[in-house]
């Protein structure tokens, strides 16, 4: 088989036009173009490489893709996250699922606990997470979190744990719960 790339329209041909000198001119002037062309083809499969774009070229087509939670302050590996899941976000929003896999694409873990787990009232969620929030993005994720969860439903809370590993032999554990405004 011919390889597309490395082949020329002269093997196509018969023997006694290989031979002419504008035959072979044209075939050269061909021969470019298409390796030109599958140059620029083998560009514009963005999707199938989102692991090898950069930020940029990731903000741009997360705009294209309409990327639900994502945020150009992003490091690229977490905007690299966002825009592979786009689609498949899309088809599950308004699902605890949704919820939970927004929090693991941005803080690494994280579920989602229904209100009859903890005790809470009916269409009430809480988040547990280990990921770093700070005052500072805490307006960010109450709005990622409302983006993609079911409208009738109310984050109560998000807990983080923190755990300590030590080469002595002694327990301890920190917790810490951040009461969250109801988001509606």
């Amino acid at each position: 088989m011919i390889d597309l790339k490395n082949s020329s329209i002269t093997y196509l041909l018969p023997m006694h036009l290989k031979q002419k000198t504008e035959v072979k001119a044209l075939a050269f002037a061909i021969n470019n173009m298409v390796g030109r062309l599958l140059n620029l083809c083998s560009r514009i499969g963005l999707y199938s490489r989102i692991d090898e774009l950069d930020g940029e070229i990731l903000d741009v087509l997360a705009t294209e893709l309409k990327t639900q939670f994502y945020d150009v302050s992003f490091d690229v590996e977490i905007k690299r996250k966002l825009v592979k899941n786009t689609i498949k976000w899309y088809m599950k929003t308004g699902t605890p699922l949704a919820v939970e896999e927004v929090v693991r694409a941005i803080f690494g873990e994280g579920k989602v606990i229904e209100w009859d787990k903890y005790g809470g009232k009916p269409f009430r969620f809480m988040i547990k997470t280990n990921g770093a929030i700070d005052d500072a993005n805490v307006e960010k994720f109450k709005e990622l979190i409302r983006n993609v969860k079911n409208v009738r439903s109310i984050l109560d809370g998000v807990e983080i744990e923190r755990g300590i590993n030590s080469g002595y032999n002694y327990g301890s554990y920190t917790y810490g719960y951040y009461k969250m405004p109801d988001i509606r």
